[in-house]
């Protein structure tokens, strides 16, 4: 069972429909879920950390080290970034 921080008991399945909702852009089908303009700022830094959306890391360039702050000293281990055949 997949953990995080604190108060969530999520399946690896519910993590597959989360991650198939998001990259739909929030839609089930033709009906909307999400609001586009949420998502946008989900997946978008705020200007107090550029690595943290509305509830996503979407971290710091690859270089080996993940910040999770800007001009933070706490780093973790970073491998390169996968390429899916669906990339270019």
């Amino acid at each position: 069972m997949p953990g995080t921080y604190c108060c969530q008991r999520v399946t690896p399945c519910d993590w597959l429909r989360l991650g198939a909702l998001l990259a739909m852009g929030g839609k089930i089908g033709a009906r909307d879920v999400l609001p586009s303009d949420w998502l946008d700022q989900m997946r978008t830094g705020s200007e107090l950390n550029p690595y943290y959306g509305y509830g996503l890391w979407p971290g710091s360039p690859p270089d080996g080290k993940r910040q999770s702050a800007s001009g933070g000293a706490q780093f973790v281990g970073q491998s390169e970034p996968h390429a899916g055949d669906q990339q270019p």
